[in-house]
Protein backbone atom coordinates (compact mmCIF):
# COMPACT_ATOMS: atom_id res chain seq x y z
CA UNK A 1 0.00 0.00 0.00
CA UNK A 2 2.86 2.38 0.76
CA UNK A 3 4.29 1.80 -2.73
CA UNK A 4 0.88 2.41 -4.27
CA UNK A 5 0.42 5.72 -2.43
CA UNK A 6 3.95 6.75 -3.44
CA UNK A 7 3.29 6.02 -7.13
CA UNK A 8 -0.04 7.85 -7.10
CA UNK A 9 1.60 10.86 -5.46
CA UNK A 10 4.24 10.97 -8.18
CA UNK A 11 1.54 10.74 -10.85
CA UNK A 12 -0.22 13.72 -9.30
CA UNK A 13 3.00 15.71 -9.38
CA UNK A 14 3.47 14.81 -13.03
CA UNK A 15 -0.06 16.00 -13.79
CA UNK A 16 0.77 19.46 -12.46
CA UNK A 17 3.16 20.19 -15.34
CA UNK A 18 1.21 21.74 -18.24
CA UNK A 19 1.62 20.32 -21.74
CA UNK A 20 1.92 22.55 -24.76
CA UNK A 21 1.50 22.14 -28.50
CA UNK A 22 -1.28 20.64 -30.58
CA UNK A 23 -0.01 17.10 -29.88
CA UNK A 24 -0.28 17.46 -26.11
CA UNK A 25 -3.52 15.44 -26.04
CA UNK A 26 -6.34 15.73 -23.54
CA UNK A 27 -5.64 15.78 -19.82
CA UNK A 28 -6.59 12.57 -18.01
CA UNK A 29 -6.46 11.40 -14.42
CA UNK A 30 -2.84 10.92 -13.33
CA UNK A 31 -2.10 7.20 -13.57
CA UNK A 32 0.64 4.66 -13.06
CA UNK A 33 0.52 2.09 -15.86
CA UNK A 34 2.28 -1.20 -16.55
CA UNK A 35 3.11 -2.44 -20.05
CA UNK A 36 1.33 -5.73 -20.65
CA UNK A 37 3.29 -6.36 -23.86
CA UNK A 38 6.31 -4.84 -25.62
CA UNK A 39 5.38 -1.40 -26.97
CA UNK A 40 6.69 0.66 -29.87
CA UNK A 41 7.38 4.18 -28.60
CA UNK A 42 6.88 7.20 -30.87
CA UNK A 43 7.55 10.93 -30.72
CA UNK A 44 3.92 11.74 -31.59
CA UNK A 45 0.73 9.68 -31.92
CA UNK A 46 1.22 7.53 -35.03
CA UNK A 47 4.65 9.13 -35.55
CA UNK A 48 7.95 7.45 -36.35
CA UNK A 49 9.11 4.69 -33.95
CA UNK A 50 12.10 5.67 -31.84
CA UNK A 51 12.32 2.98 -29.17
CA UNK A 52 10.81 -0.20 -27.82
CA UNK A 53 9.79 -0.63 -24.18
CA UNK A 54 9.46 -4.10 -22.74
CA UNK A 55 6.57 -5.83 -21.01
CA UNK A 56 6.38 -5.09 -17.28
CA UNK A 57 7.78 -1.56 -17.49
CA UNK A 58 6.08 1.01 -15.25
CA UNK A 59 5.26 4.45 -16.61
CA UNK A 60 3.20 7.44 -15.50
CA UNK A 61 0.73 9.27 -17.71
CA UNK A 62 -1.70 12.17 -17.48
CA UNK A 63 -2.55 12.70 -21.16
CA UNK A 64 -4.13 10.75 -24.00
CA UNK A 65 -5.04 11.31 -27.65
CA UNK A 66 -7.50 8.83 -29.15
CA UNK A 67 -5.97 5.37 -28.78
CA UNK A 68 -2.62 6.80 -27.70
CA UNK A 69 -1.16 7.37 -24.26
CA UNK A 70 1.54 9.93 -23.50
CA UNK A 71 4.17 8.79 -21.02
CA UNK A 72 5.23 11.51 -18.59
CA UNK A 73 7.72 9.53 -16.53
CA UNK A 74 9.13 6.11 -15.67
CA UNK A 75 10.94 4.30 -12.84
CA UNK A 76 14.57 3.48 -13.68
CA UNK A 77 16.17 1.76 -10.68
CA UNK A 78 12.85 2.02 -8.84
CA UNK A 79 12.80 5.84 -8.65
CA UNK A 80 10.35 7.97 -10.64
CA UNK A 81 12.04 10.13 -13.28
CA UNK A 82 10.25 12.54 -15.65
CA UNK A 83 10.76 12.09 -19.38
CA UNK A 84 12.51 15.02 -21.05
CA UNK A 85 10.55 14.67 -24.32
CA UNK A 86 6.98 13.45 -24.98
CA UNK A 87 6.77 9.74 -25.65
CA UNK A 88 3.62 8.11 -27.02
CA UNK A 89 2.57 4.47 -27.12
CA UNK A 90 -0.61 2.65 -28.03
CA UNK A 91 -3.04 2.38 -25.13
CA UNK A 92 -3.68 -1.32 -25.84
CA UNK A 93 -0.17 -2.11 -24.54
CA UNK A 94 -0.93 -0.73 -21.06
CA UNK A 95 -3.17 -1.32 -18.08
CA UNK A 96 -3.45 0.28 -14.63
CA UNK A 97 -0.63 -0.88 -12.39
CA UNK A 98 -3.05 -2.40 -9.89
CA UNK A 99 -5.16 -4.04 -12.61
CA UNK A 100 -5.13 -7.76 -13.44
CA UNK A 101 -2.50 -9.04 -15.84
CA UNK A 102 -3.50 -11.59 -18.49
CA UNK A 103 -2.81 -15.21 -17.50
CA UNK A 104 0.28 -16.90 -18.90
CA UNK A 105 1.42 -20.52 -19.15
CA UNK A 106 4.16 -21.48 -16.69
CA UNK A 107 6.33 -24.56 -16.12
CA UNK A 108 7.49 -25.63 -12.67
CA UNK A 109 11.26 -25.52 -12.26
CA UNK A 110 11.22 -27.87 -9.26
CA UNK A 111 8.82 -30.44 -7.74
CA UNK A 112 6.38 -29.07 -5.19
CA UNK A 113 5.09 -30.89 -2.12
CA UNK A 114 1.45 -30.38 -1.01
CA UNK A 115 1.14 -26.71 0.02
CA UNK A 116 -2.58 -26.28 0.73
CA UNK A 117 -5.37 -28.26 2.38
CA UNK A 118 -7.42 -28.36 -0.81
CA UNK A 119 -7.23 -27.61 -4.52
CA UNK A 120 -4.44 -28.10 -7.05
CA UNK A 121 -1.58 -27.87 -4.55
CA UNK A 122 -3.08 -30.25 -2.01
CA UNK A 123 -2.58 -34.04 -2.03
CA UNK A 124 0.35 -35.14 -4.12
CA UNK A 125 1.72 -31.74 -5.03
CA UNK A 126 3.12 -31.16 -8.53
CA UNK A 127 6.08 -32.68 -10.37
CA UNK A 128 8.88 -30.62 -11.92
CA UNK A 129 7.96 -29.71 -15.47
CA UNK A 130 4.23 -29.54 -14.74
CA UNK A 131 2.38 -26.83 -16.65
CA UNK A 132 0.04 -24.37 -14.98
CA UNK A 133 -1.63 -21.11 -15.97
CA UNK A 134 -1.66 -18.03 -13.80
CA UNK A 135 -1.49 -14.25 -13.54
CA UNK A 136 1.76 -12.53 -12.62
CA UNK A 137 0.75 -10.34 -9.68
CA UNK A 138 3.84 -8.16 -10.09
CA UNK A 139 4.99 -8.71 -6.51
CA UNK A 140 6.97 -11.93 -6.97
CA UNK A 141 3.88 -14.17 -6.97
CA UNK A 142 1.77 -15.87 -9.63
CA UNK A 143 -1.90 -16.51 -8.85
CA UNK A 144 -2.89 -19.86 -10.34
CA UNK A 145 -5.85 -20.03 -12.73
CA UNK A 146 -5.56 -23.58 -14.10
CA UNK A 147 -3.47 -26.64 -14.92
CA UNK A 148 -3.29 -29.47 -17.50
CA UNK A 149 -4.17 -32.88 -16.08
CA UNK A 150 -4.05 -35.42 -18.92
CA UNK A 151 -3.12 -32.60 -21.34
CA UNK A 152 -6.52 -30.91 -20.96
CA UNK A 153 -6.75 -27.52 -19.22
CA UNK A 154 -8.84 -27.31 -16.06
CA UNK A 155 -9.55 -24.25 -13.94
CA UNK A 156 -8.29 -24.02 -10.37
CA UNK A 157 -11.27 -24.05 -8.01
CA UNK A 158 -9.70 -22.04 -5.18
CA UNK A 159 -7.37 -19.06 -4.87
CA UNK A 160 -3.79 -20.30 -4.71
CA UNK A 161 -0.45 -18.80 -5.75
CA UNK A 162 3.20 -19.73 -6.20
CA UNK A 163 6.46 -17.76 -5.96
CA UNK A 164 7.45 -16.43 -9.38
CA UNK A 165 11.03 -17.75 -9.02
CA UNK A 166 9.72 -21.34 -9.03
CA UNK A 167 8.12 -20.88 -12.44
CA UNK A 168 9.36 -20.49 -16.01
CA UNK A 169 7.18 -18.49 -18.38
CA UNK A 170 6.62 -20.78 -21.38
CA UNK A 171 3.73 -18.91 -22.99
CA UNK A 172 4.05 -17.53 -26.50
CA UNK A 173 5.76 -14.12 -26.63
CA UNK A 174 3.15 -11.34 -26.72
CA UNK A 175 2.92 -9.53 -30.03
CA UNK A 176 3.58 -5.81 -30.32
CA UNK A 177 0.29 -3.88 -30.35
CA UNK A 178 -0.76 -2.56 -33.73
CA UNK A 179 -2.76 0.66 -33.98
CA UNK A 180 -6.13 0.31 -35.67
CA UNK A 181 -5.92 0.71 -39.44
CA UNK A 182 -2.14 0.19 -39.61
CA UNK A 183 -0.74 -2.40 -42.03
CA UNK A 184 2.45 -4.38 -41.43
CA UNK A 185 4.37 -6.67 -43.73
CA UNK A 186 7.78 -8.28 -44.12
CA UNK A 187 10.08 -7.44 -47.02
CA UNK A 188 13.10 -9.64 -47.79
CA UNK A 189 15.76 -8.18 -50.10
CA UNK A 190 17.79 -11.10 -51.44
CA UNK A 191 20.50 -8.90 -52.95
CA UNK A 192 21.28 -7.31 -49.56
CA UNK A 193 20.41 -10.29 -47.31
CA UNK A 194 18.10 -7.93 -45.40
CA UNK A 195 14.71 -8.48 -43.81
CA UNK A 196 12.60 -5.46 -42.95
CA UNK A 197 9.36 -5.21 -41.01
CA UNK A 198 7.45 -2.38 -42.67
CA UNK A 199 4.42 -0.44 -41.47
CA UNK A 200 1.91 1.77 -43.31
CA UNK A 201 -0.35 4.26 -41.53
CA UNK A 202 -3.98 4.85 -42.56
CA UNK A 203 -2.82 8.04 -44.30
CA UNK A 204 -0.41 6.04 -46.49
CA UNK A 205 2.87 6.96 -44.77
CA UNK A 206 5.38 4.10 -44.64
CA UNK A 207 8.36 3.45 -42.37
CA UNK A 208 10.58 0.60 -41.25
CA UNK A 209 9.99 -0.83 -37.78
CA UNK A 210 12.88 -3.27 -37.74
CA UNK A 211 15.74 -4.48 -39.96
CA UNK A 212 17.99 -7.51 -39.62
CA UNK A 213 20.44 -9.63 -41.63
CA UNK A 214 19.26 -13.03 -42.87
CA UNK A 215 20.50 -16.17 -44.56
CA UNK A 216 18.82 -17.46 -47.73
CA UNK A 217 18.45 -20.54 -49.93
CA UNK A 218 21.55 -21.67 -51.78
CA UNK A 219 19.83 -20.92 -55.13
CA UNK A 220 21.37 -23.85 -56.97
CA UNK A 221 20.94 -27.54 -57.64
CA UNK A 222 23.16 -30.18 -56.08
CA UNK A 223 25.02 -32.76 -58.24
CA UNK A 224 23.17 -36.01 -58.91
CA UNK A 225 25.55 -37.95 -56.63
CA UNK A 226 24.42 -35.67 -53.79
CA UNK A 227 20.73 -36.17 -54.46
CA UNK A 228 20.31 -33.62 -57.24
CA UNK A 229 17.74 -31.52 -55.41
CA UNK A 230 17.41 -27.78 -56.07
CA UNK A 231 17.08 -25.24 -53.27
CA UNK A 232 15.93 -21.71 -54.08
CA UNK A 233 14.37 -18.85 -52.16
CA UNK A 234 11.99 -17.78 -54.89
CA UNK A 235 11.02 -14.10 -55.15
CA UNK A 236 7.30 -13.42 -54.87
CA UNK A 237 4.52 -12.51 -52.49
CA UNK A 238 3.63 -14.83 -49.62
CA UNK A 239 1.80 -14.46 -46.31
CA UNK A 240 2.23 -15.53 -42.72
CA UNK A 241 0.10 -18.69 -42.63
CA UNK A 242 0.78 -19.54 -39.02
CA UNK A 243 3.16 -18.65 -36.20
CA UNK A 244 5.15 -21.33 -34.36
CA UNK A 245 6.56 -21.13 -30.84
CA UNK A 246 8.36 -23.92 -28.97
CA UNK A 247 9.90 -22.99 -25.63
CA UNK A 248 12.42 -25.85 -25.79
CA UNK A 249 13.33 -25.23 -29.42
CA UNK A 250 11.82 -26.23 -32.75
CA UNK A 251 12.99 -29.67 -33.79
CA UNK A 252 14.15 -30.32 -37.36
CA UNK A 253 14.68 -33.82 -38.77
CA UNK A 254 16.62 -34.80 -41.90
CA UNK A 255 14.10 -35.94 -44.54
CA UNK A 256 14.86 -39.02 -46.64
CA UNK A 257 15.31 -36.80 -49.69
CA UNK A 258 18.35 -35.14 -48.07
CA UNK A 259 19.97 -38.26 -46.65
CA UNK A 260 22.61 -38.42 -49.42
CA UNK A 261 23.74 -34.82 -49.03
CA UNK A 262 27.34 -34.55 -47.70
CA UNK A 263 26.50 -32.47 -44.62
CA UNK A 264 24.01 -35.10 -43.41
CA UNK A 265 25.60 -38.43 -44.33
CA UNK A 266 27.63 -38.71 -41.15
CA UNK A 267 24.64 -37.84 -38.96
CA UNK A 268 22.54 -40.50 -40.69
CA UNK A 269 25.34 -43.06 -40.31
CA UNK A 270 25.45 -42.39 -36.56
CA UNK A 271 21.69 -42.62 -36.29
CA UNK A 272 21.16 -38.95 -35.48
CA UNK A 273 18.34 -37.67 -37.63
CA UNK A 274 16.65 -34.96 -35.54
CA UNK A 275 18.05 -31.79 -34.01
CA UNK A 276 16.18 -30.00 -31.24
CA UNK A 277 16.42 -26.22 -31.40
CA UNK A 278 18.04 -26.16 -34.84
CA UNK A 279 15.42 -23.61 -35.97
CA UNK A 280 15.45 -21.59 -32.76
CA UNK A 281 12.25 -21.15 -30.74
CA UNK A 282 10.16 -19.12 -33.17
CA UNK A 283 9.16 -19.49 -36.81
CA UNK A 284 6.71 -18.08 -39.35
CA UNK A 285 5.31 -20.44 -41.97
CA UNK A 286 4.84 -18.31 -45.10
CA UNK A 287 3.48 -20.92 -47.50
CA UNK A 288 4.99 -23.28 -50.03
CA UNK A 289 8.18 -24.88 -48.73
CA UNK A 290 9.25 -21.74 -46.89
CA UNK A 291 9.48 -20.49 -43.33
CA UNK A 292 11.25 -17.61 -41.64
CA UNK A 293 12.93 -19.03 -38.55
CA UNK A 294 15.78 -18.69 -36.11
CA UNK A 295 19.05 -20.60 -36.21
CA UNK A 296 21.49 -22.10 -33.72
CA UNK A 297 24.33 -21.41 -36.15
CA UNK A 298 24.18 -17.73 -37.15
CA UNK A 299 27.90 -17.45 -37.97
CA UNK A 300 27.55 -19.89 -40.87
CA UNK A 301 24.12 -18.71 -42.00
CA UNK A 302 23.59 -14.95 -41.98
CA UNK A 303 24.55 -13.06 -45.11
CA UNK A 304 25.01 -16.33 -47.01
CA UNK A 305 23.12 -18.58 -49.42
CA UNK A 306 23.23 -21.84 -47.53
CA UNK A 307 19.70 -22.92 -46.62
CA UNK A 308 17.30 -25.26 -48.38
CA UNK A 309 15.08 -22.29 -49.22
CA UNK A 310 13.99 -21.01 -45.81
CA UNK A 311 14.96 -17.59 -44.50
CA UNK A 312 17.16 -17.72 -41.39
CA UNK A 313 17.54 -14.95 -38.81
CA UNK A 314 19.46 -14.74 -35.54
CA UNK A 315 17.32 -15.99 -32.67
CA UNK A 316 17.19 -12.60 -30.96
CA UNK A 317 16.18 -10.97 -34.25
CA UNK A 318 13.53 -13.62 -34.85
CA UNK A 319 12.01 -12.74 -31.49
CA UNK A 320 11.45 -9.17 -32.71
CA UNK A 321 10.14 -10.16 -36.15
CA UNK A 322 7.75 -12.75 -34.68
CA UNK A 323 6.22 -10.20 -32.30
CA UNK A 324 5.66 -7.57 -34.97
CA UNK A 325 3.52 -9.59 -37.39
CA UNK A 326 0.26 -11.52 -37.29
CA UNK A 327 -1.08 -14.42 -39.29
CA UNK A 328 -2.30 -13.11 -42.63
CA UNK A 329 0.35 -10.38 -42.97
CA UNK A 330 2.14 -10.19 -46.33
CA UNK A 331 5.71 -11.34 -46.94
CA UNK A 332 7.38 -9.95 -50.07
CA UNK A 333 10.66 -11.46 -51.32
CA UNK A 334 12.55 -9.41 -53.90
CA UNK A 335 15.87 -9.49 -55.72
Amino acid sequence: MALRRFLLTLCALAAAAPATGEEAGRVTEARTLVLTSPAVVRTTPAGDPIAEWQRGRLITSNRAAGDWTRATGHFPEGRWTPLEEPRWLHTSATEPHDGPRPPRTWRLRTPLPPLFDSGLLATGGLAAGSLVTGRDLGDGRVRLTGHFPEESWQAVDSEQWLPRLLLEDVGSPPTYPRPEGFERWIRVDKDRFRLEVRERTPSGEEHTLYTTEVGLGMDRCLPEEQGGRCYFTEPGEYEVRWKIHRTDGIEWCIPDSMAEEPEYREHIRRGKRCFEGALGNLALNIGGPYAIHGTNNPEDSLGQRVSHGCIRAANEAMDRVWRYVDEGDRVVITE
